[in-house]
Order: C-alpha cells, then sequence, then structure tokens
C-alpha cells in the first residue's frame, strides 16, 4: 500500500523502474544494472528519438542506478524494500537460473521491510514454483505470468488499487491507456 522505497533487479528499458515511480510516497527506486552502458543508451534512446518520459525518468531526483549484480548487492548490502521487483529475464539468458532460484527469491524475501512484497515475471512453471517455494503467500496476475509474494497475508482490495489508478498524478504519470491496461490485469 506505500511502497517507500523500491528496488528493482535490472534496468532493460527502463519501464519497469519508470512504472515503480508512479505514486508520490514513492521516495527512491534503486536499480541494479550489471551492464555499465545500458544508462548511456537509454540517455542517447532519450535525445535521439525524443522520448521525454524516458529521460524525465532519468532525471527523477529519486532514481539511483547503480552498476552492480543485483543479486550480490542484496546480499552484501542490509538495505530493507517495501518492494523488490525483477525485471522482466528470459529463461534463456545466460545465469537467469542464479535469479530465478529459490536462494534468489529468499534472499529478496530477507531485504522486504515489513508488509512489503516481491514482483516478478514467471516465464515457466519451475519459475513459479520456486517463487512459490520462497513466499509463503502468492498473488498471481495476468494469468499468473506476474507473482507478487509476500511473508505476511496480501490483502486483496482491488477497490484500492482501482482508486489508486484513477488518482490524477498516477494516471497523468501512467497515461490514461496505461493505466487502462493496468486495471484490466
Amino acid at each position: 500500500p506505500a511502497p517507500v522505497r523500491v528496488a528493482v533487479v535490472g534496468l532493460g528499458s527502463g519501464d519497469t523502474a519508470w512504472a515503480a515511480g508512479c505514486r508520490r510516497e514513492t521516495a527512491s527506486v534503486r536499480v541494479y544494472e550489471v551492464c555499465a552502458p545500458e544508462v548511456r543508451l537509454l540517455r542517447r534512446l532519450s535525445r535521439e528519438q525524443d522520448v521525454p518520459r524516458l529521460g524525465a525518468f532519468l532525471d527523477d531526483p529519486r532514481l539511483e542506478i547503480r552498476i552492480a549484480d543485483g543479486r550480490h548487492a542484496l546480499e552484501r548490502n542490509a538495505d530493507t524494500y517495501d518492494l523488490i521487483e525483477m525485471d522482466a529475464l528470459p529463461p534463456s539468458s545466460p545465469y537467469s537460473g542464479t535469479l530465478y532460484s529459490v536462494e534468489f527469491f529468499r534472499l529478496c524475501a530477507r531485504r522486504l521491510r515489513a508488509g512489503g512484497v516481491m514482483c516478478t515475471w514467471a516465464p515457466t512453471p519451475r519459475v513459479a514454483a520456486s517463487f512459490a517455494a520462497a513466499y509463503p503467500h502468492v498473488l498471481e496476475v495476468a494469468d499468473g505470468r506476474v507473482l507478487i509474494g509476500s511473508l505476511a497475508p496480501l490483502p486483496l482490495d482491488l477497490a484500492a488499487w482501482q482508486a489508486r489508478l484513477d488518482q490524477p498524478e498516477v494516471r497523468a504519470y501512467l497515461g490514461p491507456a496505461r493505466a487502462e491496461r493496468v486495471r484490466a490485469h
């Protein structure tokens, strides 16, 4: 309900970390990205293709991008988060098994604040089973393709979720079309 401190493992196109900043109560979004040139590439794309939301995201003072292996960084750092999200990673990618593992999901569980959640894409049944082994409470979204896990029961308050989507600042941040796609899921 109040994602103040957010961690995202993997920057990719920046879309996941960008979306994590849509709530005004979010004070920080820390992104762990292993590929150092990714930030320069996104800045260049923002300039050359005139992608204003991407530029605004990269300049958001709440954003901190650490060039680091996310798994290693979470293991070494004792910081805790209200939300940890792992950016979608194809299971055929090198070393993806270290992130789609019970051990990684348990590591993330240890870094959650009270009431915190972890969110991940579930590209295979094995990933879903590994996630369920690490979290006693799991909510499946988008026909099971997205998993939200917690150490405490997850209250399913659809009215509150929909009300947040209708907040003017959230709707402006996401855009009406994207907000409606989120609502549909």
